[in-house]
This record gives C-alpha cells, sequence and structure tokens, in this order.
C-alpha cells in the first residue's frame, strides 16, 4: 500500500482523520495490571493495554483489511482463523524428542521501530507505514491487549520463523510456534542442534531460560501433553476443582475436552 486514497478506501478514514488519532494516541488506551498468582507463590504482574473506540475499530479494521491477507506459514498457530493450541500440539504427537520454549515479555520487547520495519518489507510507503505504526503501538511497543496485536507480532516474527523452518526442514524437525510458544520435535535426538535454533531466536527476541526444556520424554505443549499415539489435557486440567465454578464454566471446560477428544482420533499431516 503507498497511495493515501487506497487508505482511505481500505479504512473508510482519509489520512488527516487517521493522523490526528495518531499524534494523540495516548488517550485511546486504558491500561490496567492484571496479577496472578503463580505455582512457586509469586505475583506476577502483567500490563494489560486495551485500545478504546474509536482507536479500537480503526484496529479491528487493519487487521481484517491489511494484516490478515499477508500469509503466513502452516507453522503458525497463534492468533490464525481455524488453528488453536490443541492442533498446535498435534503436529507434535509421535515424536521422541522435544525442545520448548517460551519468549520473555514478547508483545513489551515488540517495539516501534521493528513494527515500522515489518511494514515496509511489505512494501508499504514509508508515510503509511509510519501511521500504521502510530496506530498499533503504544508507548514505543505493541499493547498487549489491542486487536492488531498478535498479527503483528507475527509478521513481525516472521523472518525469525522463516529462518527456523529452513534450518529444521534440513534437519527433519517439525517446529511450530503459538504466539510467544515456540515447540520443536523430531523423532532423532536434536540436542546438539538446539543451541544452534535458539540463537536464532537470541539474536532479537528474549528466551525464558526457566521455561526451556529439552526431553525425551513427553512434554506439555500450549496446555496440551503430545503422546506416541495421541494427545491429552494436561495435569492442571484434570486435577482441577470444578466445585466452585459456574455451570458456564463447566460446560466450557467440557466443550474444550471434547475438542481434545477430537483431535485425539483425527490424523494431522504435519509439515516441517
Amino acid at each position: 500500500m503507498k497511495s493515501k486514497m487506497e487508505l482511505k478506501y481500505t479504512l473508510g478514514y482519509s489520512f488527516d482523520e487517521l493522523t490526528l488519532i495518531a499524534n494523540d494516541i495516548d488517550k485511546y488506551y486504558r491500561p490496567y495490571e492484571k496479577k496472578e498468582l503463580k505455582k512457586n507463590g509469586k505475583l506476577k504482574i502483567r500490563n494489560i493495554e486495551p485500545s478504546i473506540e474509536p482507536l479500537k475499530s480503526i484496529q479491528r479494521k487493519i487487521k481484517d483489511k491489511i494484516l490478515k491477507p499477508i500469509p503466513l506459514p502452516d507453522n503458525i498457530f497463534g492468533g490464525v482463523k481455524g488453528k488453536s493450541n490443541i492442533a498446535n500440539a498435534k503436529v507434535h504427537q509421535g515424536k521422541k524428542f522435544h525442545l520448548c520454549t517460551d519468549l520473555t515479555s514478547f508483545f513489551p520487547s515488540i517495539s516501534y521501530k521493528l513494527v515500522f520495519k515489518m511494514f515496509r518489507s511489505f512494501d508499504f510507503s514509508t508515510d503509511i507505514a509510519s501511521l500504521l505504526t502510530k496506530l498499533t503501538t503504544y508507548k514505543g511497543h505493541v499493547p498487549q491487549g489491542a486487536p492488531t496485536s498478535t498479527h503483528i507480532a507475527n509478521l513481525v516474527f516472521l523472518p525469525i520463523d522463516l529462518q527456523l523452518i529452513n534450518e529444521c526442514e534440513q534437519s527433519n524437525i517439525y517446529y511450530t510456534r503459538f504466539i510467544d510458544d515456540l515447540s520443536l520435535s523430531s523423532q532423532k535426538d536434536f540436542k546438539s542442534k538446539a543451541g544452534q535454533l535458539l540463537e536464532i531466536v537470541y539474536c532479537q527476541f528474549r528466551i525464558s531460560n526457566r521455561k526451556t526444556v529439552y526431553s525425551d520424554k513427553p512434554v506439555e505443549i500450549t496446555g496440551i501433553v503430545p503422546k506416541q499415539n495421541s494427545i491429552d489435557v494436561n495435569n492442571k486440567f484434570k486435577n482441577k476443582d470444578i466445585s466452585t465454578l459456574s455451570e458456564n464454566s463447566i460446560k466450557g471446560r467440557q466443550n474444550y475436552y471434547n475438542q481434545v477428544k477430537k483431535y485425539k482420533k483425527s490424523h494431522i499431516k504435519p509439515s516441517l
């Protein structure tokens, strides 16, 4: 996208109208802290930064009309229509060796500069790339909670995805990513190559050493445990005390479990 008229036709707002909002962007966010008690008893605080109208509607249009049409590799499962955490884990069923890791502070680490670079890489003109970057970032980074954020993150991370896919294909390793969760698996031991693969990510993003696991035993992948011939929910789900849950919550859990059972019986041919 290179012309201001094309931008107006796509989003329904003129370049000048969008610029007025972009220049006063802070007033269109309502940030708050989400507190979560971890297993070790420590309190984890996440900064959630949802947008409000009219920016929220503009971001939805940017997501639907500009970001979604850009194709992603089959290896990407988070934020992709028709895909899920269950399908992501299913790819790794039947593999003996697993490498799982997690990106630290993924959304906050995606800077204004990286978003602008991403738009330019897809041949957006400088002025439109700059405006779209302003409309999809907050205080210099991608905000967690905005409609565009997951799609922006997928596209910013795409060059790293492509490097990992290329390296993994050469070694018969299966690679998938679900937002900030990276999973790799193979029938053959690839521990000697693990450091090289992680280094591709380290060049631009931080990895959680605590959540980085290499194992020849079944491991949890995006809340699901892929085994030799099936997949299953994790122990946290199985051991949950549902006596205090509402009827809707119990129904939601059952629907989720039914989805897992459906994938247990299905056969998905994974791509390397």
